[in-house]
């Protein structure tokens, strides 16, 4: 099995956050699973490791809280297009810099996010869609981005921008979600 390391240099199922027993992140879907009397198989595996040819392609790939976990979020997204036939739907931690409008991405080598040491990245929203097309998909919408500033921090944006007073550059975390379609 592919071992996916910890940004502490430990494997990720070594650390508290990883439970392949109970998958506590699951339980959703086990849920409707079992309502739906669903006919879905579902397999345990790392995903970078299966392939099309393997297990086939989908008509919607759900890559939902993954992203940020993974070490190398292209090498991600190119699995997730593989395995997508026409429309993945992608959730992710993402940043937001006020006044950045170029591709960034924040790096968490530790920690730092929320004290879990397989939390990698956080993309910016121009990040996130370019590596979408990047990784093949022809066309990405924007479904939740960053969250709107209040009608203060607007106007002291737009006053700080119209004197060419830096605003800052704070990282704002919020959750982003992205339509890619193939």
């Amino acid at each position: 099995m592919h071992k996916n390391m910890s940004n502490s240099g430990d494997p990720v199922e070594t650390t508290k956050f990883w439970n392949p027993v109970d998958l506590p992140g699951k339980n959703g879907f086990d849920l409707a699973h079992r309502i739906l009397d669903s006919k879905v198989t579902t397999r345990n595996q790392d995903f970078l490791l299966a392939s099309s040819a393997e297990i086939g392609t989908f008509d919607v790939v759900f890559f939902l809280g993954v992203l940020y976990h993974m070490q190398n979020p292209l090498e991600s997204l190119k699995k997730v297009a593989e395995l997508t036939r026409t429309l993945a739907i992608i959730e992710t931690h993402a940043v937001e810099i006020l006044g950045q409008a170029q591709s960034l991405a924040e790096f968490y080598p530790t920690s730092e996010l929320n004290g879990d040491p397989s939390n990698w990245w956080g993309p910016n929203i121009a990040a996130l869609v370019g590596l979408c097309k990047a990784a093949g998909f022809s066309r990405v919408v924007v479904k939740k981005g960053p969250p709107r500033l209040g009608p203060i921090k607007s106007m002291a944006r737009h006053i700080a921008a119209t004197l060419r007073i830096p605003w800052g550059t704070r990282a704002r975390h919020y959750r982003a979600i992205v339509h890619a379609w193939k």
